[in-house]
């Protein structure tokens, strides 16, 4: 074992002793955590534990990321569960006990850290860890004065509760606060990732967009609600704030009234479109959590002219796999008697999880040409989602499966559908 000489200590000892740095050395640090942990992602690992004591500095004052005992190894299709790292730093998906996604996980550490880097102090802290978990849920920090506008504009699009909506490390290095002054070994080059890198993400697109989207009848609404109800006189500076996203009980009763709003008008359309089971690999999202205010008649009458083209923007939860519509005993017969058919054995997992291979013979080894996958059943919604994942084989036989069991889930349900109809 070969053990490195790290002679600046860590970079917390460095913020306790100057309190606050300047914007430009801030922002020289911060480059190289984002170019650090870049790397990490690259290479499938996430780190999980990022704050200033896991961050060194050499004799040059560059940064050397440590402490790898709460990272872990990233597999598509795969989700962490473990609520780790240090409170003050971690994510509110990850202090909920929710699955997550390790990338964006640590992009709200980094945040937290520039955070501190800048302003000395940490933006969520507090005696009472109850507390601190719901400062933390609900993003409640200050931006001090001090800083730029542009350095706030980005800390407010990393500091987001959704991690869908929070900015990728590709749309951090485009930032103009982040791109000012970076050295050309951390600058972007161009590869493949680029296309990804110019993608916008939820929050450049709230923050292009948000000052023409304004719900006039959901801000009337929200402001008759018994909490708000003539506690605000200057309307203007509020519909600033919902335009902003600067936080704050009204402000986040706007978002929710809204997004309510939004989903019982997508429900109403989706009523009038043919129900099929959802394709493999077909990705639909929906909005769940809306406080469920407007009612179904409410909602036609509340600005029938919606431009739903930009519904898509709107953070939400995935769907997937398929959803066919029939009892738990018919599918998991049709599952196991279409893995027969196709010449497939399996392994019960769980009573939820199965992992299914091609049959091998007795006298063949494993070859390059196996087909293993797993196959995981949920239920949302009063219905059964399918998930299959494949592990290793060739894509070409996975995917020919998954049209297979399509067929199979779509005749199954429309065979249940004819014998119920007179």
């Amino acid at each position: 074992m070969v053990l490195e000489y790290i002679p600046g200590g860590e970079l917390y000892n460095a913020i306790e002793r100057k309190g606050r740095f300047p914007e430009a050395e801030a922002r020289r640090y911060f480059q190289q955590i984002v170019a650090a942990v870049g790397y990490c992602h690259a290479h499938m690992v996430s780190h999980r534990d990022i704050k200033p004591e896991n961050i060194l500095l050499d004799e040059q004052n560059n940064i050397k990321l440590g402490d790898f005992g709460l990272s872990n190894v990233m597999r598509d299709g795969h989700f962490f569960n473990t609520s780790c790292g240090s409170p003050n730093y971690a994510a509110p998906e990850v202090i909920s006990g929710l699955l997550y996604c390790g990338p964006e996980a640590d992009i709200w550490s980094c945040g937290v850290v520039l955070y501190a880097l800048l302003a000395g102090a940490l933006p969520f802290d507090d005696a009472n860890m109850s507390i601190l978990f719901s400062k933390i849920k609900s993003a409640q920090y200050h931006l001090p004065h001090f800083l730029s506008d542009s350095v706030k504009d980005l800390l407010s699009r990393i500091l987001i509760p959704d991690p869908t909506a929070r900015m990728t490390l590709a749309q951090i290095e485009r930032h103009p606060w982040y791109a000012t002054s970076i050295p050309i070994y951390l600058s972007i080059s161009e590869s493949a990732e680029e296309d990804e890198a110019h993608k916008s993400c939820l929050s450049e697109i709230r923050a292009t967009r948000s000052h023409h989207q304004l719900d006039e009848a959901v801000f009337a609404a929200c402001l008759k609600l018994p909490q708000f109800e003539g506690n605000y006189t200057d309307l203007e500076e509020l519909k600033t704030a919902i335009n902003m996203r600067k936080g704050g009980e009204f402000v986040v009763s706007y978002e929710l009234l809204r997004d309510s709003k939004l989903k019982i008008k997508r429900d109403l359309m989706l009523q009038q479109s043919t129900k099929v089971p959802y394709p493999a690999f077909k990705s639909t999202r929906s909005r769940r959590g809306s406080v469920g205010l407007f009612s179904s008649s409410a909602g036609k009458n509340l600005d029938r002219a919606v431009d739903y083209q930009h519904s898509h923007t709107r953070p939400c939860d995935w769907k997937f796999g398929f959803r066919p519509s029939i009892d738990a005993y018919s599918l998991m017969v049709l599952m196991h008697d279409g893995f027969r058919a196709i010449g497939l054995e399996w392994k019960i997992l769980s009573h939820f999880r199965l992992r299914v291979r091609t049959v091998r013979s007795e006298d063949t080894e494993k070859s390059e040409k196996e087909l293993k996958f797993e196959v995981c059943i949920f239920k949302e919604e009063g219905c059964f989602v399918v998930d299959v994942r494949l592990i290793t084989g060739p894509i070409m036989a996975f995917m020919d499966f998954c049209a297979q069991m399509q067929m199979r889930f779509l005749e199954q349900s429309k065979g249940r559908e004819e014998g119920k109809s007179p």
